[in-house]
């Protein structure tokens, strides 16, 4: 790997010829905080197109400041940074097309995004990742300095960043709290363990092919150990506890409700929602009724009527607790739709909104997947599931959800209407009291 001499590319501004030192710093960090972010849009939300599309593009425009790195020692590196650096163009082009489906195909209740970020404060980053395209192609060696990268790096991360707000409040979660902390402890986590590779690099015989490689390999598993903390953490667990059933159980029970703390907006108000918005995260609610983590960050969980069922019942007031309670809450909800009758399934038409709602969400059948096995149903389930397939198309199932989840919406509210009511009347009498 060390076929072409150092100092290759390293003559602008005040990077001099011959101290590849500087450069390869700053592209070190470039190289790092532009995989830091592009992971991280990839685990915020996985079941997100956009973020998915985005978070891939920086992941390869990171992998290009490293290619970049590479290029002053091997001669194929060049080409590939090259190629890399318009990775992010590729992604925010799909954008649109990704956005052009029904939101709610991908993520039940959740607010249709714009196909792209078209506010004026995206103009400026915008307008400086394109002048770094048009300037790396005026370069034949463009990408190999450290000008074109910077450019792009003030125009693509803002613009990433944009992106991740939009789709994390169209969820009614906060987003700040999260990326901080997984910032923060990326930087830590970086120094820690790269740290003293670039340490090594200072204080031995300098930037080589493969001290190059070694402090970008370092950074890369620095940055997807934090990244990945959580599963990797669970896994040790499994393998730690695995004669300890309950303390497993505990373990992993903290560390959903250590991820779910900094993503719940605790600043939510479901009491002042609209009907369209309160319907919303109540349709997105049942998509996670079999998934306590994702559940735990929806607002409905602020709900009064929660609050009070809670203390009725003794449970503490944290995050998981609200969503079990929650989960709970749907549940009843749920079986009130059912007929008043004798049989345990009817496929009339009023069963119709009941039968959409309990038997894909309350008992989990998958009647559209084909490799749904309904081995482990009991008989009522087992008729569901044969029901769905042969006589109810999937866009109907769909539409009977969204209007069941009206439904659902509208209970909610007239409860927690009657639960705020009464939480008003106890404060005046304490008030009274205290008086």
């Amino acid at each position: 790997m060390e076929g072409k001499a150092d100092g290759r590319g390293t003559d602008f501004g005040v990077f001099e010829r011959g101290s590849p030192l500087q450069m390869n710093l700053i592209f070190s960090f470039g190289y790092g905080l532009s995989i830091w972010l592009g992971l991280y849009l990839l685990q915020r939300d996985v079941s997100n197109p956009r973020l998915r599309s985005v978070g891939l593009g920086l992941l390869g425009y990171g992998l290009g400041w490293g290619a970049a790195i590479l290029s002053a020692y091997v001669s194929w590196a060049e080409g590939i940074a090259g190629l890399l650096f318009f990775s992010p163009w590729l992604s925010w082009l799909a954008v649109p097309l990704l956005s052009r489906r029904r939101s709610e195909a991908a993520e039940p209740g959740a607010k249709p995004p714009a196909r792209l970020p078209v506010r004026p404060a995206f103009a400026v980053p915008a307008l400086l990742a394109a002048g770094a395209a048009v300037w790396a192609l005026a370069d034949a060696d463009g990408w190999t300095q450290p000008g074109p990268w910077l450019l792009a790096a003030a125009g693509w991360l803002p613009l990433a960043v944009g992106l991740l707000v939009r789709e994390v409040r169209a969820l009614g979660e906060a987003w700040l709290p999260d990326l901080v902390r997984s910032f923060d402890y990326t930087v830590l986590f970086t120094i820690l363990f790269a740290g003293q590779v670039a340490l090594a690099i200072g204080l031995g015989s300098g930037f080589t092919g493969r001290t190059a490689l070694a402090l970008l390999a370092s950074i890369a598993v620095s940055v997807a150990f934090q990244i990945f903390w959580s599963p990797v953490r669970a896994l040790l667990d499994r393998i730690a506890f695995a004669t300890f059933p309950k303390l497993r159980e505990d373990r992993s029970r903290l560390r959903v409700a250590e991820t779910v703390q900094t993503r719940v907006d605790a600043a939510a108000e479901p009491e002042e929602m609209d009907e369209e918005e309160l319907y919303r995260c109540t349709r997105r609610a049942l998509s996670h009724f079999g998934d306590l983590q994702r559940l735990a960050t929806n607002p409905l969980t602020q709900l009064k009527i929660v609050e009070r069922r809670l203390r009725e019942r003794g449970g503490s007031d944290e995050v998981l607790e609200r969503a079990i309670e929650l989960k709970a809450l749907l549940a009843e909800a749920i079986a009130r739709l059912k007929p008043q009758l004798e049989e345990e399934f009817g496929a009339t038409e009023e069963w119709r909104y009941y039968n959409a709602l309990y038997y894909p969400y309350v008992i989990g059948i998958k009647p559209y997947s084909v490799r749904y096995a309904a081995d482990h149903l009991d008989g009522a389930s087992r008729e569901a599931l044969d029901w769905f397939r042969s006589q109810v198309p999937e866009r109907t199932c769909y539409n009977w959800q969204n209007a069941g989840a009206r439904i659902i919406a509208q209970s909610l509210q007239e409860k927690n209407t009657a639960a705020f009511g009464e939480k008003i009347r106890l404060d005046r009498q304490i008030g009274t009291v205290w008086q």
